[in-house]
């Protein structure tokens, strides 16, 4: 027994060596190059196994040390290493199921999922994310984006309550958006909150997420020139510019939507087998939309075409690729679904090469509002507009 509390005690101790040590020293390539970047550092430990990102190539030694300590304190690495060495005898391991990661300017942004015994024996799952500022160190709260937070929140509860809400399974083990939680992502195109598995589980069993576009909540971020939502990028999906054209024709080009993890020609079920769907693919004329059960493809799906002798489950999609995504809330380079009307995308894109006009009934069959399409040819791909007959943008579709 003795000598058991010893070992642990000698692991815990390396595990929190390695945890507190520089960047350069551990991290699995040496830090050269001046531009910042992440770094995977890895500890396996009888069948345990946690990974975890660094930042390196900083150029500012004191402050990649505070950054990867802002890191390890957010994604709480002292506390599962602690827990790996408690749990060196047990048959249940824990396991970092993995991290990403992304630089925008200077701002960083990572995540990881545990599973394991995190807190009991009890095997379960966790998501945490911490959103850093690189040019101090410090952690970045969600009311850092925000002109006036108090309003803002405000606004997310009612949006949570009265449009989310509804919207979620009747069949999900935990449904409460409320409170807003303060784990969260950004990117260029959204704000994504990660809720604990307590508050809001997906039917697959993993913790849920809400993903907010932020065109949906220009009216409350901050606009001032040097603020986060302009670091970040933000303003160029929302308002476009001079090379909006050149940009959405290039993101058309390689078969994806901005935001939405997946691509034209990738394997389905590599998209969709992880977080299990939303419900049963939903037969369209032309093929089938798939909606996998993550936030981010909250009104967003993949297509695939039909096969009559298939089954519709997700275990049975093996063979499938994706040959198209639809998004019905996406800002594109300033086009914005139920913003955007046709003669302003077209000052932005010019005339399409090709216009269809759907009735009540040809629409329904394609699962859209009746309305128009603009189709523009981007490479081996096309790029669709569908407008409702008000001429406003109600959906976006990148296909083949």
């Amino acid at each position: 027994m003795k000598s058991f509390r010893l070992m642990r005690c000698i692991m815990i101790g390396l595990c929190l060596a390695l945890l507190l040590s520089p960047a350069g020293t551990l991290a699995q390539e040496a830090s050269t190059a001046s531009a910042a970047r992440l770094e995977e550092r890895s500890l396996e430990l009888m069948g345990h196994s946690l990974r975890w990102p660094q930042v390196t190539g900083l150029g500012d030694a004191a402050l990649e040390e505070t950054v990867n300590q802002r890191i390890g304190e957010a994604l709480g690495m002292k506390e599962l290493t602690e827990r790996m060495a408690a749990l060196l005898s047990s048959e249940k391991k824990l396991t970092v199921a993995g991290w990403s990661g992304a630089i925008t300017g200077d701002i960083l942004c990572c995540e990881l999922t545990v599973t394991g015994p995190i807190r009991d024996l009890r095997v379960t799952e966790s998501r945490r994310a911490c959103v850093i500022d690189l040019r101090d160190g410090s952690l970045l709260p969600l009311d850092a984006f925000f002109t006036d937070a108090a309003s803002a929140r405000q606004a997310l509860e009612t949006y949570l309550e009265e449009t989310v809400a509804p919207e979620l399974s009747p069949h999900q083990q935990a449904a409460e958006l409320l409170p807003i939680p303060e784990t969260f992502t950004v990117s260029p195109q959204a704000l994504t909150l990660i809720y604990p598995m307590e508050q809001l589980e997906t039917l697959a069993g993993h913790p849920g997420t809400v993903v907010l576009p932020w065109y949906e909540w220009a009216a409350w971020l901050d606009r001032s020139e040097d603020s986060l939502p302009a670091r970040l990028g933000v303003w160029e999906l929302i308002e476009g510019g001079e090379d909006a054209a050149a940009r959405i024709r290039a993101s058309t080009e390689t078969g994806s939507l901005p935001g939405l993890p997946a691509a034209i020609g990738g394997a389905l079920k590599d998209t969709a087998a992880a977080d299990g769907l939303t419900a049963d693919p939903d037969l369209f004329e032309g093929g089938r939309y798939v909606q996998p059960d993550d936030g981010v493809w909250r009104d967003a799906w993949l297509i695939t075409p039909f096969n009559p002798d298939a089954g519709d489950r997700v275990t049975e999609l093996e063979g499938y690729t994706v040959t198209g995504i639809r998004a019905d809330r996406i800002a594109l380079w300033g086009i914005r679904t139920g913003e955007t009307t046709v003669e302003a995308w077209r000052k932005v894109l010019g005339e399409p090469d090709h216009t269809v006009t759907l009735t009540a009934d040809q629409a329904d069959a394609m699962r859209l509002p009746e309305g128009t399409s603009d189709y523009y040819l981007c490479g081996e791909n096309r790029l669709r507009l569908h407008a409702d007959t008000e001429g406003v943008l109600r959906t976006v579709m990148v296909t083949k």
